[in-house]
């Protein structure tokens, strides 16, 4: 503030130099251009004059007939007077009688003419033309002289007004430090006021907060309820500075909302405690408080006047303040402070009363915590006995359930395993009893000798190996594998193939392979990628088998997706899977076959080897055309991948 009134009458001293400058400036332009007009107008009138006399001379040579002398007096009169330009004397018919010149061009021309007769029949014309950068340089000197008065008058000035600036701005910081010199003492005598009352209240919150950590370290002593009620009643009547005369009482509200109880006690005789243990609310002085939930402070003279004075302690005269205790937003009861008459307490002390209330809700909420938490957690534990006793009975239950099953799987598994390779033997069998008739028949008509034996030896031991590679073939592919392996999708998918053709053949199901263009490799275990494999198509071997297609077709395919995966997609023509059941599909022990056919297990033991052990995915579609099952694959790093 004081700088803005400080740059406010800078600024209006500079507005009084510029406007007196600027008047200065005006009047001097204005006295410039006056004494310049005035100097034009006096040349003007001497070049008239001039002008006229010259006429005279000329136009007497001009009746005189002496033309011959008009050429010398222009002359003449030009050299003599240095600011004519131009003298020129022009007939009526444009004959120049005669003309003066100079060779340098006039700044500042005043032209003058005039026509004059000369004969009977004569007329003539006079033009003179006067150079006036004399005057103007006369007329700028004159302004240039005004200029540094003017000059001169705007420094003084403007010195006389720095000088009675400064020796304002002087005066005025005098008073400014004068005053701040005031305000700083005021202000100092206020900091030492505010500074003792403050330390005051340091020293009295410093006692307040001692007495509330008190009490709130009590809770972490292991101290029961009951002495952390009494601990807080002994502070309170301590902060009264009475603490050998006070009385104070907790009075608890029970559960029926009817009466209080006495909780806790200080300074009360046995025969207060007995009179005071039970207070029924109606007849309570404290009652109001602590619906209204707020401190309340009550005088002698209004607790004789209601007739309840018995329901106080009293050490009469006396005034009471009654201290309401909440447990969440709850009515707990309220703490009654009885003090003498002419003690009142300030606002802080109040304060300090409510904190210790409020402290001591806490403390009593988090002892009922603890017990409610105590009992909980028996009843946790009683429940937890139990229900671990009923998870042992169900998982005793359901592993026996899941043996079962799992039986049934191998069961069935190995059913169908063992149908897979009496498949696989019927020709080699047919084959072997054809070989056999042939050495019978051989023998019978004579026919048998050493080469015909060997060679049919040679065929039926070439069978029986035959037989046997089959039986080794179905061992290895449910043998589970021991580690991850790259390896070829497209001749896994062959070797699951040829291990059910037999089985399609001979219920007519047609096996068709559409390998992708590309040789894709996979990183995994082979061998459970047959078995599943294997168990999606007998489930699509069976759902077509079921509804007796004589045309029965299944459709493998493998190719590469945009996501760097291979996919292995396995089609019916059969009727296709209900939507209703699509979700459930793969879910373990549902099947929609019978007991004796399926178990439920195979399309979960599917899903569980591609994407827990394999990484991918497995998905299923299906519509009235048949089903189709999609086994996603990530395809295994190149070598050089790997390497890096």
């Amino acid at each position: 503030m004081v700088w803005e009134k400080r740059e406010l009458s800078r600024l209006l001293y500079a507005a009084v130099w510029v406007i007196l400058a600027v008047v200065l400036l005006l009047g001097g332009f204005g006295i410039a251009q006056q004494q310049r007009d005035q100097l034009y107008d006096e040349e003007r009138q001497q070049a008239r004059t001039e002008l006229h006399l010259i006429q005279a001379a000329v136009q007497s040579a001009l009746q005189s007939g002496g033309y011959h002398e008009i050429q010398p007096f222009l002359e003449q009169w030009g050299e003599s007077n240095p600011d004519v330009s131009l003298l020129r004397i022009v007939s009526a018919t444009q004959t120049i009688l005669g003309v003066y010149k100079t060779t340098k061009q006039a700044e500042v021309p005043l032209k003058l003419t005039t026509d004059f007769l000369y004969s009977y029949r004569g007329k003539a014309t006079l033009t003179m033309v006067k150079d006036l950068a004399a005057k103007n340089e006369k007329s700028d000197l004159i302004l240039m002289q005004i200029f540094v008065m003017e000059a001169i008058i705007l420094a003084a000035f403007g010195i006389i007004l720095r000088q009675n600036y400064k020796r304002r701005l002087e005066a005025e910081l005098l008073a400014e430090r004068t005053h701040h010199l005031d305000e700083i003492n005021q202000r100092l005598q206020w900091e030492v006021v505010e500074r003792q009352k403050a330390e005051a209240n340091s020293r009295r919150s410093h006692r307040n907060q001692s007495a509330i950590n008190t009490l709130l370290q009590s809770s972490l002593d292991n101290s029961n309820l009951d002495q952390q009620l009494t601990l807080a009643l002994q502070l309170l009547t301590a902060i009264s500075g009475q603490s050998d005369r006070g009385k104070a009482a907790l009075f608890i509200l029970e559960d029926d909302e009817h009466n209080y109880m006495l909780g806790a006690q200080e300074g009360l005789s046995n025969e207060e405690q007995h009179l005071y243990q039970r207070i029924p609310k109606s007849r309570a002085l404290f009652h109001g408080a602590v619906v209204a939930r707020k401190l309340k402070s009550i005088a002698s003279h209004q607790m004789i006047e209601e007739g309840v004075e018995s329901m106080i302690p009293t050490i009469y005269p006396h005034n009471a303040y009654i201290i309401p205790i909440l447990l969440r937003h709850r009515a707990y009861g309220a703490i009654v402070l009885l003090v003498e008459a002419q003690l009142a307490f300030d606002q802080e002390t109040l304060h300090f009363m409510e904190s210790v209330a409020t402290s001591l809700a806490g403390l009593i909420d988090k002892q009922e915590a603890e017990n409610a938490v105590k009992k909980h957690q028996a009843e946790i534990e009683r429940l937890n006995m139990d229900l671990e006793k009923r998870v042992k009975h169900a998982v005793t239950e359901n592993r026996h359930k899941d043996m079962v099953m799992m039986r049934q799987s191998r069961m069935a598994a190995m059913g169908e395993m063992i149908g897979n390779i009496a498949h696989q033997w019927r020709q080699p069998l047919n084959a072997l009893s054809l070989n056999l008739t042939n050495v019978e028949d051989a023998y019978n008509y004579g026919e048998l000798n050493d080469a015909i034996l060997q060679e049919q030896m040679h065929k039926a031991k070439r069978l029986i190996k035959q037989m046997s590679t089959t039986i080794d073939d179905f061992r290895n592919f449910f043998r589970p594998d021991k580690q991850r392996v790259r390896f070829e999708i497209g001749r896994v998918v062959k070797d699951a193939l040829e291990l059910v053709s037999a089985t399609f053949s001979h219920h007519h199901i047609r096996l068709v392979f559409l390998g992708s263009e590309e040789v894709l490799w996979a990183f995994g275990y082979p061998n459970e990628t047959v078995q599943v494999l294997m168990i999606i198509l007998n489930n699509a071997k069976d759902a077509i088998h079921e509804v007796g297609l004589e045309d029965g077709q299944v459709v493998v395919k493998i190719e590469k997706n945009i996501d760097n995966q291979a996919i292995i997609s396995i089609k019916d023509n059969g009727v296709g899977i209900p939507q209703e059941i699509m979700d459930r599909l793969f879910d373990p022990f549902f099947t929609t076959k019978t007991e004796r056919q399926g178990t439920g297990i195979g399309l979960y033991m599917a899903k569980m080897i591609v994407e827990e052990n394999m990484e991918g995915t497995i998905f299923v579609e299906s519509d009235e055309n048949g089903a189709a099952f999609y086994v996603q694959l990530p395809l295994a790093k190149t070598d050089y991948e790997n390497d890096m």
